[in-house]
């Protein structure tokens, strides 16, 4: 191939460009080249951060409507606790930082006695950790035989609700002590096996 004078080359690229066809082909070329410039490094990024801020204005959004929904119920809950601020020192006694054993045992024997209950049996059982080690609520169990009437029964039951720590009577099983006589009148004793469940933190 032989080597072309630059001459003629810069006379080629002229005629090429008289024509106005050639020109259009031109400037088509040059502007596609341009918008492919731009959409690549320009638009494209801009779009692209565009949506993941209109992505991210939207996770604020939840997360702002969430908050002020908490922000709402701490408010209800703050007020509330206010309405019972004066009760809370009963809450604390009726349910005790520490198990108090003693305490429990000495309530309940009170309203036996009380009430014509005699003890014949007594227990502590296991002492369950609801709330696992040193956190949430605990209980512990007593179990009592006792014997007695009905209607005492029933008034011993009353008097333990009265008390400030708060027992929960779980299980109660009645037994007819000794014969039964024909021509009895009144109420006959009764033998009553009782489970009773009281709660610490």
């Amino acid at each position: 191939m032989k080597d072309v004078p630059v001459e003629e080359l810069v006379k080629h690229v002229k005629d090429f460009f008289k024509k106005q066809e050639n020109k259009n082909y031109l400037y088509l070329s040059v502007f596609f080249l341009i918008f492919s410039f731009f959409l690549i490094f320009i638009i494209r990024p801009t779009l692209k951060s565009a949506f993941q801020s209109k992505a991210k204005r939207e996770e604020l959004l939840k997360a702002t409507t969430k908050l002020e929904e908490i922000i709402n119920k701490s408010v209800v809950l703050q007020s509330e606790a206010e309405k019972y601020r004066d009760d809370f020192p009963l809450l604390f006694e009726a349910i005790p930082k520490e198990v108090n054993i003693s305490q429990v045992m000495r309530e309940v024997t009170n309203a036996v006695r009380e009430n014509n209950l005699v003890i014949v049996n007594s227990s502590v059982s296991d002492i369950k950790l609801v709330g696992g080690e040193d956190k949430g609520l605990k209980t512990v169990k007593l179990k009592y035989v006792l014997e007695g009437k009905f209607s005492d029964f029933l008034k011993f039951m009353k008097a333990l609700e009265n008390q400030r720590r708060l027992k929960t009577i779980r299980q109660a099983s009645f037994l007819r002590k000794g014969e039964i006589e024909i021509n009895a009148t009144g109420e006959a004793v009764l033998n009553i096996k009782l489970e009773i469940e009281t709660y610490f933190f």
